[in-house]
């Protein structure tokens, strides 16, 4: 196997304490909250100017397409992939307290999603409509 092959199943093996991340507003938004990737993987330089200040810790990697779509659990992967540590709990906003207001989600799946950006973005608080689906 390739040395980033045996890289990325590692880091999945730790799975409970990573978290990979393959969308680039959210690498942003989890950056500009104070959350710092362990390994940051791409394909294009271009991916890698809209991220706030990575961090010298950070492990930065260039594949090339092929490489990153054996790694992506992804149809079309965008090309970059953040490793994060996961929080413990949910992340409390450092700056605005931010209160995600989310109606008539009709989908367990979608709502667990909705969840898990909101703490990603550092949401206080996610409160679903009377119309939603019981997430409990």
């Amino acid at each position: 196997k390739q040395w980033y092959q045996r890289r990325v199943r590692g880091l999945k093996q730790k799975a409970g304490k990573s978290a990979f991340v393959e969308n680039k507003r959210t690498m942003i938004d989890l950056m500009s909250n104070g959350h710092t990737p362990s390994h940051i993987f791409y394909t294009k330089e271009f991916l890698l100017e809209e991220l706030p200040d990575i961090s010298e810790k950070t492990t930065v990697v260039q594949l090339y397409p092929g490489q990153m779509t054996r790694m992506t659990d992804l149809i079309a992967s965008q090309g970059l992939i953040g490793v994060f540590e996961r929080p413990t709990g949910f992340p409390i906003a450092k700056r605005i307290p931010l209160i995600l207001w989310v109606g008539k989600i009709r989908h367990p799946g979608n709502a667990g999603g909705i969840i898990r950006t909101a703490a990603g973005a550092s949401c206080t608080s996610v409160i679903f409509s009377p119309h939603s689906v019981d997430i409990w």
